[in-house]
């Protein structure tokens, strides 16, 4: 747990919400009422996306039972006919 705390872009995302983790999250303290990460649609940003949605779950989940965490994942491609 102390590496993840210690990662630098976990420890933005933490201090950005301003909302606290684990037994101290309070998703009314949140800066945002919805939080939405948006993903490339390589595997790469799958990826991170279910990282990112691992860390909201592991630390915050009361902004994911809030309804608070989105993530949005672009198409590959569109088709035109």
């Amino acid at each position: 747990m102390n590496d993840l705390l210690a990662n630098k872009e976990v420890s933005t995302i933490i201090s950005k919400l301003g909302c606290g983790i684990l037994d101290d999250c309070d998703p009314s303290k949140c800066r945002y009422s919805k939080i939405i990460h948006c993903g490339d649609s390589d595997e790469d940003g799958f990826d991170i996306l279910c990282s990112l949605i691992a860390l909201y779950s592991k630390l915050m989940p009361k902004l994911i039972e809030a309804g608070m965490v989105y993530a949005l994942v672009t198409p590959l491609y569109i088709t035109h006919d």
